[in-house]
This record gives C-alpha cells, structure tokens and sequence, in this order.
C-alpha cells in the first residue's frame, strides 16, 4: 500500500459530475425553487374594480368606462377581459397602454363575418374592432342579435345606417316601408339589411352580385310581395329582365329604392305617367293630351292613368290575349269604371290618339 501514498488518481468525469451534485446540490435545488412561477392574468373582478368608473378617460377624452352590470347582459358577457386583451398578460397594465384589439381578436369567432366584410362596400382602408363599434356599438355593451334593443334591430339600424347614409334615411322615413315599421309596429317590415344584404356583404348596386343590382332587385322586393313578383315575371317588363338580367323596368324603377310611396295615394298616380314615360315617350304625350292624361295631372285620383288599363305588374302588349287591353277584355276593363256606359261606340274610342 505504501508505494500509492504519495500518489493522486485523476479525477474521472463521472467523479467530477457526481462531487458537483453533492456540493451545489443544495444551492441548485434553492435557485429551482426560488424562479417564480407564470404570473397568473388579471381577473375581470381586478380589471372591472378600475374600469368601473364613469370617470375614467383615456388621454383623448373618450370614456374607459365598462360597468359590470351592463356587460353581464352583454353578447359577451362569456369572454374574460383577457380574452380579447391578450396584451394583459403580459403588459404592466395600466402602466403602459394595452393598445388596440387586433382584428384577429374579433375574427377568433367572428371570421365569416369579417371575410365577408372586407370583400363588402363598408371595408374602406381596411377591417378592424373599430369598424365593427361603428355600426354595433361598444363590444363591452353590444346586445344578443335578437335582443330587440340591439343596434342593428330593424327599428335601431335606421338610425344607426342613418348617421352614414343621411339621404338615403330621409327617403326611407316617408316610405310605407317606415310608416309600416314605425307607425304600424311591424318589426316583419323592411329596413336595411332586408333589401341590402346581412349587413357585412353589402354591394353597390352597380355589383351584379350586390341584392339590390339591376339583376337581383325583382327577387329582394319579391322575399316578401312573392304574389306580385309571380305577376310580373309573367309581363311584357318581366320577360325583358328575364331575358338577361340587364333590361326592362325593374321594382325600383317605378317605384323608387327608398321613398316609396302607397301606389294607391295622389303623388305616385301623378307621377307614375312620367315614370312610364322615361321608356314609352310617344305614349306618355299622347295620354297627356287625352281627358285621361289631363284630370290625372290636375288631381283627379279617379282618373284612369296607365296601370288602371295596363295592370301594374302583368302589362302584357294587347295583341297578347291574356292583356288587359286585348279587344276581347277592353270591356271589363273599362267596364271597371264606366259601368254600364260600355257598347260597341264607346270601345272604339282610343286613348293613345296621335292625330
């Protein structure tokens, strides 16, 4: 044994790793237990116990404000504070400013409405939660869409398509679309997204495609006066557009796209003539130089004026036998208000006479 005494055996690798385990083991195991855990994100109780504040503005002045109870009756009432202000896991907040949502926030459950959207007339730079506020309010208060005190109701979005589209409004308000909406209570009645689309696809009209285009406007109006669409398929003005999508008179074309007026009352039967006339020129002057033409321009409302003869959508040419005006039922028709002055002479007489 004594020749090892003086001797040291060099420390293999395996010793070395073992020796660091026993010295630093302790102090390993304290700096394990000392590195903090993830932070927890805030709560919505620590996020509203600030906001709750009718008080609190950002530097621009707008209001901060969320008031617990209104949020909890909200469409988002499910959704943690942190869900859509992701940032506030990880920002000293309110230190620093969490900034703006991202539009993916929204597009996590929103994504076809925002696909939609952005392909729309509303997309203009570009689709953000901004745009959405717009039209839907603030997301903290924003309603269920069949909470009847939605925004986007048929009652609220006229007024809220009405801060944009202020002369569209105006026509709508005289419409007997808003009298039945307003007057009569009837939430079935038309208001925008009826005639426009969903509200995120909308086009303008001068897209094919769009639901209110030349070649889709007779089946919008037609969701809900399917008789009269029937009708006019079936005329002289239905087959033009039925030809191709791009000819004839169509809904808006006699009856305006937002004043529309009761067919029945003064100012359309004045000016149903001249809407006729746009086309059928050499007709319009003749009836105005008839007894017909002239009592229907000073007022008279039993004056016969153009759908009176020809129907108002099934006009068909009088050679058609099915017409109106087609020889073999001239007699009904004037018979309607000529009552019993209808003979032989009198179907003779020509209301479109060009002398």
């Amino acid at each position: 044994m004594g020749q090892f005494a003086g001797r040291r055996r060099p420390m293999t690798r395996i010793g070395a790793g073992v020796l660091a385990l026993v010295v630093l083991g302790p102090l390993a195991g304290g700096i394990a237990l000392a590195t903090p855990a993830p932070a927890e994100p805030p709560s919505d109780a620590r996020c509203l116990g600030c906001h709750n504040d009718p008080g609190l503005k950002d530097d621009a002045g707008h209001s901060l404000t969320i008031t617990p109870a209104v949020y909890a009756g909200s469409a988002h009432r499910r959704l943690a504070c942190v869900d859509c202000h992701r940032d506030a896991q990880s920002v000293r907040h309110p230190r620093e400013d969490l900034g703006r949502v991202a539009p993916e926030t929204c597009a996590g459950c929103h994504q076809q409405d925002i696909d939609a959207l952005a392909a729309s007339a509303h997309a203009g730079s570009g689709v953000s939660p901004q745009t959405c506020a717009s039209c839907h309010g603030d997301p903290h208060a924003v309603l269920d869409s069949r909470n009847p005190n939605n925004s986007m109701s048929a009652v609220n979005q006229v007024r809220n398509c009405g801060h944009c589209h202020q002369d569209m409004m105006q026509g709508y308000l005289s419409s007997e679309h808003a009298r039945a909406l307003f007057v009569l209570g009837l939430v079935s009645a038309p208001a925008c997204t009826d005639c426009h689309g969903s509200g995120h696809d909308i086009q303008p009209g001068t897209v094919a495609a769009a639901a209110i285009s030349h070649a889709r406007i007779p089946e919008t109006c037609g969701k809900c006066h399917a008789g009269i669409l029937t009708q006019w398929r079936d005329s002289a003005h239905g087959a033009l557009w039925m030809h191709d999508g791009k000819n004839g008179p169509v809904c808006t074309t006699c009856h305006q796209a937002h004043a529309i007026k009761p067919p029945q009352s003064l100012a359309a039967r004045q000016a149903f003539p001249g809407d006729c006339g746009d086309c059928h020129t050499a007709y319009y002057k003749s009836f105005r130089d008839t007894l017909h033409g002239k009592a229907t321009m000073l007022g008279e409302t039993a004056a016969a004026m153009c759908s009176d003869c020809h129907t108002a959508h099934q006009n068909l040419p009088a050679s058609d036998p099915r017409s109106s005006v087609n020889p073999a039922h001239l007699a009904a028709t004037c018979g309607r208000c000529h009552q019993g002055q209808v003979t032989a002479s009198f179907l003779t007489f020509d209301p479109h006479a060009d002398p």
